[in-house]
């Protein structure tokens, strides 16, 4: 067991972390792309369910929306019918912004309430080209930790370990 990292870390744990990963930043930005062309059908329009019930349909019967109005924020929630855990929940706005005061769908504030997701865009090719050095920096780390824990052992062998932030 590890004194610093007592996860186990192996390739394949972490190429099944990133490719994960990879899967849920392209469902996301899938599902947002498609979610905001929806939504800009209703530019100007009062936040309602309407819009679940047309997101709803244009996805497909393989997928499922709702709309919730909670603390002041209206959210329009998309997720595979299958997979409930793969909901993508955007950000309509808030009831206390201008607009919404109004009651009106502003469709340029919803892109930005929403950059997270449509970020996704420039994260994907970054993951996928780390995807190949994932072996070298397991390697890497577990030569670090075997360094660290020799330290450690030598360290503690003179009463000193705590002074390096090093524990038992």
């Amino acid at each position: 067991m590890s004194i610093f990292y007592p996860v186990e870390v192996t390739e394949k744990s972490q190429a099944e972390k990133a490719a994960e990963r990879l899967r849920r930043y392209k469902l996301q930005l899938d599902v947002v792309t498609r979610a905001l062309e929806v939504i800009k059908k209703y530019e100007g329009k009062k936040p309602t369910a309407h819009i679940a019930t047309a997101a709803a349909k244009a996805f497909g019967p393989a997928w499922r929306a709702s709309f919730d109005r909670q603390y002041g924020m209206y959210h329009l929630n998309i997720w595979p019918a299958d997979s409930y855990p793969d909901k993508v929940s955007l950000l309509l706005g808030y009831e206390s912004s201008n607009k919404y005061a109004e009651g009106v769908i502003d469709y340029k504030q919803i892109e930005g309430h929403n950059r997270c997701y449509t970020l996704n865009a420039e994260r994907i090719p970054r993951l996928e080209a780390g995807l190949w050095r994932i072996p070298g920096w397991v390697a890497r780390r577990d030569k670090a930790i075997k360094e660290l824990q020799s330290i450690a052992e030598e360290a503690a062998g003179h009463e000193m370990e705590y002074d390096f932030g090093i524990e038992k």
